[in-house]
This record gives C-alpha cells, sequence and structure tokens, in this order.
C-alpha cells in the first residue's frame, strides 16, 4: 500500500484512492486520458512520485515534491482534453515536433484521447524530461 501526504497543504502525493475519486469526477474523455497518461508515466518511472492538485486540475510527476524543481511534467486537465505539460520542456530533444510553446521553459501536448499516448515520441520526451530533472538536480547537490 502506497503511503499519502498533503503536500504544501494542497496537493495530495500518491494517493491511488484520492487519484480515483478526481478521475470520477472527470468526462469519459479526460478520465480515460488521466488512467492511461499515468498508467504510462509509471511504467516509464516506477520510482515518480505524483501529486495530485484536484481544486487546481493538474497531476504532477516528479522526482520529488518541489513542484518548480523537481517535477518534469504534469496533466492539466479540461472537460474533454488534456493537456500534458513538460515543466523543463525548452530543454528537451523534440526532432517530431511534438512540444508546442515559446515561452521561457514550459512545452505542452494536447492529448484529445487516450490514444494520443501511444506515440512513440511521446515515450522518448517522457523519458528524456525525467533524466533531465535527474541530472539537473544532482548537478545543484
Amino acid at each position: 500500500m502506497v503511503k499519502s501526504s498533503i503536500v504544501a497543504g494542497t496537493g495530495i502525493q500518491d494517493d491511488r484512492s484520492a487519484l480515483a475519486a478526481f478521475c470520477n469526477s472527470l468526462s469519459e474523455t479526460s478520465r480515460s486520458i488521466v488512467v492511461e497518461a499515468d498508467r504510462l508515466i509509471r511504467s516509464l518511472n516506477p520510482a515518480v512520485l505524483q501529486i495530485l492538485w484536484g481544486h487546481q486540475r493538474t497531476i504532477g510527476y516528479g522526482i520529488g515534491p518541489k513542484k518548480m524543481s523537481e517535477h518534469y511534467c504534469y496533466l492539466d486537465v479540461y472537460d474533454q482534453h488534456v493537456n500534458l505539460e513538460f515543466n523543463h520542456g525548452v530543454a528537451l530533444p523534440d526532432p517530431e515536433h511534438l512540444l508546442k510553446g515559446s515561452g521561457a521553459r514550459f512545452r505542452s501536448l494536447r492529448l484529445d484521447s487516450a490514444a494520443d499516448l501511444d506515440h512513440p515520441g511521446l515515450r522518448t520526451l517522457l523519458l528524456a524530461a525525467a533524466e533531465e530533472r535527474q541530472k539537473a538536480v544532482q548537478f545543484r547537490s
């Protein structure tokens, strides 16, 4: 059983029942995307830390609980789609040009169905994002 805890008073860390309750509040489209995205991210990085911010409709994934420095991606949930956001997306190799955005750091990918998660380039981005954060945090230590 995974032990859960509250992070910064608003986020719930690695709590499957909280995630299930959150998913039950979503449309069928968004629920299927969130469930499959969570499964994919956890399969690629079994040690990932997940933080649910239900009131923001976001789910963060990282190597630690610190949102801005240790998280590498998050799901931004809307009624009929989910944006997969990469916290340090500008630093990621994206030869297939899947990521959108022009800001200083963040890049995103719109997911309109769970089938969008099958793109092989997405797995590569998720692995690269986790590795980038691991290296960045180790460098600062």
